[in-house]
């Protein structure tokens, strides 16, 4: 169920990028974050919850590697944001001196 709806979004996610035959672009990259933080985030609470209501011995290891892939969703995410700030800030940077040159 779930799983099978998270692999078939990487998947159209993933054919995408790749029908565009281009390098993944920095608005792409924030996409493919947070797709890996609601993923992995959605992944470790079914986990937990598993864990907590049945005797299932394998939810608790991997409730706790669901936390780890999460903390690296959540710092590739970060770090894809900040990427696309400041080449955001570098676009808005370059135009403000093209408008005073052509003054």
């Amino acid at each position: 169920g779930m799983l099978s709806t998270i692999g078939l979004a990487w998947t159209a996610y993933g054919v995408w990028v790749l029908r565009a035959k281009r390098v993944m672009l920095a608005r792409q990259r924030v996409t493919a974050g947070r797709l890996a933080v609601t993923f992995t985030g959605t992944f470790t609470i079914a986990c937990v919850v598993l864990a907590a209501t049945t005797s299932v011995a394998a939810s608790w290891p991997a409730a706790a590697m669901g936390l780890v892939l999460l903390a690296v969703a959540v710092a590739l995410w970060r770090r894809a944001e900040a990427n696309y700030a400041a080449l955001v800030a570098r676009r808005d940077t370059l135009e403000r001196e093209l408008q005073r040159s052509a003054r």
